[in-house]
């Protein structure tokens, strides 16, 4: 099955990356007692006039308390040892995804593997996943590539204001307002945000959310090569922190598997 995504995805202003060379994304993420960690492999190849994406999942895990954070990042470990394919036009936006029912599949898959670890009945926690509509599937598993296409190359550099979505500790979304900086250093592009929001007291009781992001990226090619954000939240007197880090780094054409 081939499955046409409709919404649009940030473009950098150039996006050419290397062909047929590997990829390795290292995704690392903690919060309190939770952790993330995605291992990955991309390889682009010439198709038409866009691209080929492949991405073979090596590793997924999400350990600690189960929530609904936690819950979709560990669908990724359904997907480890398969090889994905994507489709790009020529400046990095996504065109389609393969096989998107079965790919879906084994990532519920992962989740019930999580949820059954706590729960001896997850089917019906997974279920409302397992039906999430095509357009919310493609969002999930696009990630895995459109996450790498630096949008800042887009950007001029210096200093301006901007508005960043952000989710409140209470749930559902906010705006966080502040600055973003892009400069370039030697041959990469560097980007700050450091952006924060002021939430109404409930029950007397005031919140904030801040976060910092910092990525550096490649202008030859569009792509991503490091990113650390930092997001606190701070209600009353508590303060909670996550850290989210990405690792890209090239690797021989031998890193791919074999199939």
């Amino acid at each position: 099955m081939l499955v046409v995504v409709i919404a649009a995805v940030a473009q950098a202003a150039i996006f050419a990356p290397p062909i047929g060379v590997p990829l390795r994304v290292v995704t690392e993420r903690t919060e309190g007692d939770w952790t993330f960690r995605m291992e990955r492999l991309v390889r682009f190849a010439r198709e038409g006039q866009g691209y080929r994406a492949e991405v073979w999942m090596a590793d997924a895990r999400a350990d600690g308390p189960g929530k609904v954070g936690a819950m979709m990042e560990a669908g990724f470990a359904g997907l480890a040892g398969r090889t994905m394919v994507f489709h790009l036009d020529g400046a990095g936006k996504l065109v389609a995804i393969d096989d998107l029912d079965a790919l879906w599949t084994h990532f519920c898959d992962g989740i019930a593997a999580m949820v059954g670890a706590k729960h001896p009945n997850p089917a019906p926690l997974v279920a409302p996943i397992r039906a999430l509509p095509p357009e919310r599937r493609v969002a999930v598993l696009a990630s895995l590539v459109t996450a790498l296409v630096a949008e800042e190359a887009a950007e001029p550099a210096g200093v301006r204001p901007v508005r960043v979505p952000g989710k409140s500790p209470y749930g559902g979304p906010i705006m966080l307002t502040g600055t973003r900086s892009i400069a370039r250093l030697g041959i990469t592009l560097r980007s700050t945000t450091s952006a924060a929001a002021d939430l109404p007291p409930r029950n007397g009781v005031a919140a904030r959310v801040e976060m910092e992001d910092n990525r550096d990226s490649d202008p030859a090619t569009g792509l991503i090569s490091s990113i650390s954000e930092r997001v606190r939240t701070r209600i009353g007197d508590r303060d909670s922190e996550r850290l989210s880090t990405v690792r890209v780094t090239l690797e021989p054409a031998a890193a791919w598997p074999a199939n």
